[in-house]
């Protein structure tokens, strides 16, 4: 019930989503986390080397629940501890291997002078065999043999022999050194060298065990497989099993296939056109064959698909299956997740019963409320900022009541075993979804050994482990939380599902944070995700709020705009460096119509700290209708010299208006004593210029009397000496 009540929430908000005019949530055309991860071709060649993965085929059961990344890679290096290094008989000519061979396709003649006839007689030359071992897989049996002959012409002339050399068709070296990989078994499952499917535990929402496959309209690389047409539609993604022995098998062995789907997740709804498809490949005929599919549709609890495998074109060792999508491929769209593949005889298509008892979440943060925090903040008290209990989510796949064993280690920066904390025990874990308390204990005050060299950043590998016995499946006992401490504060894990944006010239954005110590804030970090609308050129300025009721602005930033930098944040510069403790909001005040933006993360819930302004009206605050997490964290330390971090910030110039509130007459005054024509834009809420004109006094007075009351933006540009354009913009009321 619990499940399904979420589903029926979920639903309810996304029917409302698209009635919000003010905020947006949408979909990412890109999967930045995938970027920087493009693995190598199946075969890697230099001059004289070769790379070969050697291919194998597994037994049953073939289980895969997503909970490890079960693709196989091709990134191997000839450095690797594994790799066997052979020298390669390329080619032997009759019987023997040499160095190399050239040769004709077609008959080459030896003439012979006839005294007899006055004439010359002709005899094809002797051909050669050439015997081509080229399958990696099998070095001991040529692959083909072909009838060629020597690149020549001879002339006998009453025993005068003459040569002539003909240009060969083709010319072939022999002796290239290979590299084998040897083949890893189950420890690999699928066997796609490219266009597969996304491995990761964000875009399931309550999976059936830790980790799902996604499959949307980017490739193996995050990005769209068609950038030229936004309405491209076709194959996406596929995935793709090794070969399984499905030979020799008794008749009744009841071999099934079963798996479980989710349409969209935390990811886009899936349209009608679009669909996911199973098919099995039938090894004597070489051939694949439709099995199974289904049509887009909204969100839904994940459903299990069962497939009996009864015809014996695929009953054959090599039987393979694979799943692929069919998506519009011009973004990170039309999601579906794959979750716990499990292929094995004996099975039943009704009343069956996995024993396996997994982890279902990520665990969560061991700071109070942040993912991340200042590593100085924690160290002031360290005890106070852990929290008392941690909960992990575990599903017991089974039918009775299981006893939990739950334990957690936690390993520096070196990998070294630093705290082992207490097994606790939960006799009567229940089949279906629950929770687990932890509680935890805080490392420092108990071995004092999260003493670093360094006051400024550190990093934590967290291992949860469950114990149960007996358990089918113990790849998803284990999960794996870094504990980020650096010098600024996050509600996000990193990762961003959607992006968030508000519409409308002057909208304000605020995130609530709250710190407990006196510190100065230096910067604040933003990811703006790439979409299909380039965004660098809109303007915002940074902007941190005191308190939003009654609102009190503590810094406002000059010009800046987004920027784009992969998968990083990039950190923008607080000029006038601002003391703060307590509660504070940052965010921006966006001087475009147009939307900018923002990373999104669905899985770590903090809709309580975000607010939105778009009225102007200082009292029109109103909180976030989406759930989730912006990708904004404010910064307490000096920014890391990496070239991914950098500042955008133009250089701005100040000016006055007053009186303000007014009437719809005022005063400009610049606080520039060298300048040149300054140009004056007034926009209204709506972002439409009412007012443009140029001036050239230091003071100047504007007339907006035949405008409505409300907000105006005041936009300045200057033209300084050297010809260079600098910008500020104002708010102003005018109120009658």
């Amino acid at each position: 019930m619990k499940l399904k009540l979420y589903f029926i929430f979920w639903l309810f908000t996304s029917v409302l989503c698209s009635f919000s005019q003010d905020e947006v949530l949408e979909a990412i055309p890109y999967n930045y986390q995938l970027l920087g991860k493009t693995p190598a071709t199946e075969k890697s060649r230099s001059i004289d080397v070769i790379i070969h993965y050697i291919k194998d085929t597994i037994q049953l059961p073939f289980v895969d629940d997503f909970s490890l990344d079960k693709i196989k890679r091709y990134d191997a290096k000839i450095t690797d501890a594994n790799i066997i290094d052979s020298a390669w008989v390329k080619f032997k000519v009759d019987g023997a291997a040499s160095d190399s061979v050239a040769f004709m396709w077609d008959t080459t003649y030896m003439y012979v002078y006839n005294t007899d006839s006055n004439a010359y007689d002709v005899f094809p030359n002797t051909p050669m065999s050439i015997e081509w071992f080229t399958n990696f897989d099998d070095l001991l049996n040529p692959v083909k043999i072909d009838t060629v002959w020597p690149p020549y012409t001879v002339i006998d002339d009453q025993g005068i022999l003459t040569v002539l050399s003909l240009t060969p068709d083709s010319v072939d070296y022999n002796f290239d050194t290979v590299y084998f990989v040897p083949a890893e078994g189950k420890a690999a499952l699928w066997q796609d060298t490219a266009a597969f499917v996304y491995i990761n535990n964000t875009y399931g929402i309550d999976p059936i065990t830790i980790g799902v496959a996604t499959f949307d309209g980017v490739d193996h690389r995050g990005m769209p497989y068609d950038f030229t047409i936004p309405s491209a539609y076709g194959l996406a993604d596929v995935l793709t099993s090794k070969p399984v022995f499905l030979g020799n098998l008794p008749t009744d062995s009841s071999v099934i296939l079963s798996f479980y789907y989710q349409p969209q997740g935390n990811g886009n709804v899936p349209d009608a056109e679009d669909s996911i498809a199973l098919e099995f490949y039938a090894p004597a005929l070489d051939e694949w064959r439709w099995m199974w599919s289904i049509k887009g549709e909204q969100i839904k609890a994940f459903v299990q698909v069962k497939i009996p495998i009864t015809n014996t074109i695929f009953l054959l060792d090599g039987f393979q299956f694979r799943f692929k999508n069919y998506a519009t491929l011009s973004g990170n769209f039309d999601h579906w997740n794959l979750d716990y593949v499990h292929l094995d005889k004996n099975r039943s298509m009704t009343g069956e019963v996995i024993t396996d008892v997994g982890f279902v979440y990520q665990p969560p943060s061991l700071v109070k409320s942040y993912t991340a925090m200042p590593w100085r903040h924690y160290m002031l008290d360290s005890s106070a900022n852990l929290v008392d209990t941690n909960a992990l989510y575990l599903r017991n796949l089974g039918d009775e009541s299981r006893k939990v064993t739950s334990y957690y280690n936690v390993f520096n920066e070196n990998n070294s075993l630093i705290y082992v904390a207490d097994a606790e025990e939960k006799t009567d874990f229940n089949p279906g979804l629950d929770d687990m308390k932890m509680t935890v204990h805080d490392p420092v005050v108990d071995t004092n050994i999260f003493t670093l060299n360094t006051n400024e950043r550190a990093v934590f590998e967290i291992k949860n482990y469950i114990d149960v016995t007996p358990d089918d499946n113990r790849e998803n006992d284990t999960v794996i939380y870094y504990q980020n401490f650096d010098t600024y504060y996050a509600y996000d894990d990193g990762s961003a599902e959607k992006v968030y944006a508000l519409t409308g010239y002057g909208a304000k954005l605020a995130y609530k944070f709250t710190v407990d110590v006196i510190d100065t804030l230096k910067g604040v970090y933003f990811y703006f995700p790439q979409t299909i609308e380039d965004v660098t050129l809109y303007e915002f300025q940074l902007v941190v709020w005191k308190s939003l009721n009654p609102e009190q602005e503590l810094y406002r930033s000059g010009l800046f705009k987004p920027n784009y930098n992969d998968n990083n944040f990039i950190r923008y510069e607080i000029d006038d460096p601002l003391v703060l403790s307590g509660t504070f909001y940052v965010g921006w005040e966006q001087l475009t119509q147009n939307k900018i933006y923002l990373g999104f993360d669905e899985n770590n819930k903090h809709q309580d700290k975000i607010f939105y302004n778009t009225t102007g009206n200082a009292a029109d605050w109103t909180n976030t209708f989406f759930d989730g997490a912006l990708t904004i964290r404010p910064d307490f330390g000096v920014p890391l010299p990496i070239a991914s971090i950098r500042q955008v910030k133009e250089q701005a110039f100040s000016f006055d208006v007053y009186p303000n509130p007014n009437d719809g007459n005022f005063k400009l005054r610049m606080r520039n004593e060298e300048f040149h024509d300054t140009e004056v834009v007034i926009y209204n809420i709506l972002g439409e210029t009412v007012y443009q004109s140029t001036i050239s006094n230091q003071q100047s007075t504007i007339n907006l009397s035949a405008q409505p009351p409300g907000i105006y933006f005041v936009k300045l540009v200057l033209s300084d000496s050297e010809g260079t354009n600098n910008q500020n913009t104002k708010k102003i009321i005018i109120s009658r």
